[in-house]
């Protein structure tokens, strides 16, 4: 089970040792879904992060999709406007500023 950023690190390491990996699910959600899976991280809907403090995002190489960060707004009202100022990056890979 992974409980700390280090425990990730190193069952990631072993995954991207272990070469091509077919996903365990086609369409957009396979990669996440097989990753969750060899990270031995249950699939879930919940309002916590995957391990630790971390939510576990992943997405396809030149993909144009957009991570989710935020599927609900928060309270206070303007609480997304908030940490994404405050947590947000611009990225030369979408138009983001």
């Amino acid at each position: 089970m992974i409980h700390t950023l280090e425990d990730f690190i190193s069952k990631y390491q072993n995954i991207v040792n272990t070469g091509w990996i077919t996903t365990h699910r086609s369409g957009p959600t396979g990669i996440g879904k097989t990753l969750e899976d060899l990270l031995g991280i249950p699939e879930n809907n919940l309002h916590e992060p995957d391990f630790g403090e971390y939510e576990l995002k992943s997405c396809r190489i030149n993909s144009n999709s957009m991570l989710t960060m935020f599927t609900q707004t928060p309270q206070p009202a303007r609480a997304n406007t908030y940490l994404r100022q405050k947590y947000g990056y611009s990225s030369s890979a979408y138009d983001n500023d």
